[in-house]
């Protein structure tokens, strides 16, 4: 007798443990909408922390550029590398003394000649001083770069080029705490100007970015994360080739100087 009433209970306890074990689909429809509305609330967070990686990282490879301006300015008389494009903007290879050449050899780097000559030209998803990791993959396949084309997520001032042809003297430029040297930028050539900075512009107006910021290498060495809202045009962005430089920020390394 007790064996069958034991057998009884077994037998009506697992038949409960399997209907429990099946959902409905009105059960599994809102355990989905659950998980997506706790995803919807936290991709804003990711994406938040994400972009704060991706600025310090570039912060770092700013820096690491500053570094390299400030050892090399003795080996070469106080000058400032030169911008080492060509006449159609591309990068001047050849030219050891251009800005990509010059200083990667004071962080025991390769400079961007023998990249593209081994093969290996800078590209998105390196984790070297020449890539902005907040540059995104649909913005470097705009540019459609040929297989031995770097990419450029930093270029130099292209203000940077004193008259006939010589170069620039630190010593020559006004205020080299407030000149810009580096930028950020998204593009195939190694000199930018004001209108190119990539989060201050990209491919909208000034106006649709008001609350962006962007890093900036000055000519002292010292990076600045800057906001859009102290980019003065009237001073930071030059009309004329004799605006004079800005107190805060300029592009202009001196009066007078010639583009």
């Amino acid at each position: 007798m007790k064996k069958r009433h034991r057998h009884f209970i077994l037998e009506t306890t697992a038949g409960a443990v399997r209907r429990r074990g099946a959902f409905s689909v009105l059960e599994i429809v809102f355990v989905l909408a659950t998980v997506a509305a706790i995803v919807a609330l936290l991709n804003p967070t990711f994406s938040a922390v994400r972009k704060r990686e991706s600025q310090i990282q570039s912060l770092s490879n700013l820096r690491q550029w500053g570094i390299a301006i400030n050892l090399s300015l003795p080996d070469n008389r106080n000058t400032l590398p030169v911008l080492g494009a060509k006449s159609d903007g591309s990068p001047d290879l050849d030219n050891p003394d251009a800005w990509f050449n010059r200083l990667p050899l004071y962080l025991s780097q390769k400079p961007l000649s023998d990249l593209v000559a081994v093969g290996v030209p800078p590209r998105l998803g390196d984790t070297s001083i020449w890539i902005n990791p907040g540059v995104s993959e649909n913005e470097a396949l705009q540019l459609n770069l040929g297989e031995s084309e770097p990419l450029f997520t930093y270029a130099m001032n292209a203000w940077l080029k004193p008259s006939k042809g010589k170069k620039l003297r630190i010593t020559r430029i006004d205020n080299p705490s407030a000149t810009v040297f580096l930028g950020e930028v998204v593009g195939r050539e190694p000199i930018f100007t004001h209108g190119e900075i990539k989060s201050f512009y990209g491919k909208a107006k000034t106006h649709d970015a008001p609350e962006s910021s962007a890093h900036l290498l000055f000519c002292d060495g010292h990076v600045e994360l800057v906001p859009r809202s102290r980019f003065d045009p009237a001073h930071g962005a030059p009309s004329t080739r004799d605006d004079p430089p800005s107190a805060e920020l300029t592009f202009v390394p001196f009066e007078g100087v010639e583009k």
